[in-house]
């Protein structure tokens, strides 16, 4: 109880002492904005916010204006950011924290892992504040795959998630141990954005526009581009495919085009609501399980957030 109050003491003061000291960038920050606003730069236009229907594509009109206006060293703080993939303060965070501190590996690992850092200025969790909502919520993903599985997340050789919000689950899965190839499939402002956040946090993401197989055997990749997809070989190594509320919320179309291009994994992780814009996503999984038969699959209610779902796969 005294460790867990000196925590939050720390994390609370720690949190204050980086807001009041944000300043001047350094040389290396300075450099890392520069090549972020040159690549942003560099994109095709998307047109005016005004102009554009898809909820996305004015998410992704309103980053590239933030990029070149605001500091990203808080880019964590944009409502545009914090309203699409930064998980708030909220009742059902304390639900998984909960379950962390009760697994019996707590202190040796998941306690380490969920302390946040300053990258972006994450707002804290009030009542854990060493760590932030998105990344208790992650690390509860996480545990909940390797508990429903048996299998460790260090010990994949491919990772590729689908959507990957601002890199924090790439970052998390890093810090666990995980050493191979982890692919990131996004829309280009926000690949760049999760480059932006790796680099931020010494994990080395690599632009290298060849083909997938001629990418090293460890390393990041944030990809935009489908095309480069079906190079990727999910079933020849220990991999694992990760899409937590996002093929979910995806168009049908997309979703076929993009695993049409992706081979079967061996195992996976997958959450998502019941129904989005009027897709049925409980029939759609059903039959995303049944076309894949090699797989073990456990379905699961999160009771703790209702109407919404885990899937967990493992090949037998």
């Amino acid at each position: 109880m005294i460790v867990m109050k000196i925590r939050i003491l720390i994390g609370w003061l720690a949190y204050l002492w980086k807001i009041q000291r944000l300043g001047e960038p350094d040389q290396e920050e300075v450099l890392r904005i520069k090549r972020l606003r040159d690549l942003f730069n560099a994109l095709p236009s998307i047109g005016n916010v005004n102009e554009v229907c898809s909820e996305w594509q004015r998410n992704r009109v309103q980053l590239r204006r933030l990029v070149q206006s605001d500091d990203p060293r808080r880019f964590l703080s944009w409502k545009v950011i914090r309203r699409t993939m930064f998980v708030n303060d909220t009742p059902y965070l304390y639900c998984e924290l909960d379950y962390l501190q009760n697994k019996a590996d707590w202190d040796s690992n998941w306690s380490d892992l969920v302390i946040e850092d300053s990258v972006g200025s994450p707002a804290r969790l009030s009542g854990y504040p060493v760590s932030s909502g998105t990344n208790i919520h992650h690390a509860y993903h996480l545990a909940k795959f390797e508990e429903m599985t048996q299998s460790a997340i260090k010990d994949k050789e491919l990772i590729v998630e689908f959507g990957g919000g601002y890199g924090n689950m790439c970052r998390a899965v890093h810090r666990m141990g995980f050493r191979g190839q982890y692919v990131i499939i996004d829309l280009p402002e926000f690949s760049l954005l999760q480059q932006y956040f790796l680099e931020s946090n010494q994990i080395e993401v690599y632009r290298d526009k060849s083909d997938f197989n001629k990418y090293r055997e460890s390393g990041v990749y944030c990809v935009s581009d489908l095309e480069k997809l079906t190079a990727i070989n999910g079933i020849a190594s220990d991999s694992l495919f990760i899409a937590c509320w996002s093929l979910s919320e995806t168009p049908l179309s997309l979703r076929t085009a993009i695993l049409q291009k992706l081979n079967r994994f061996r195992s996976y992780l997958i959450g998502y609501q019941s129904a989005f814009e009027g897709v049925n996503n409980t029939e759609y999984f059903d039959s995303f399980m049944r076309e894949r038969p090699n797989n073990d699959w456990s379905h699961q209610d999160i009771i703790h957030l209702a109407g919404n779902y885990y899937i967990f796969g493992k090949e037998d």
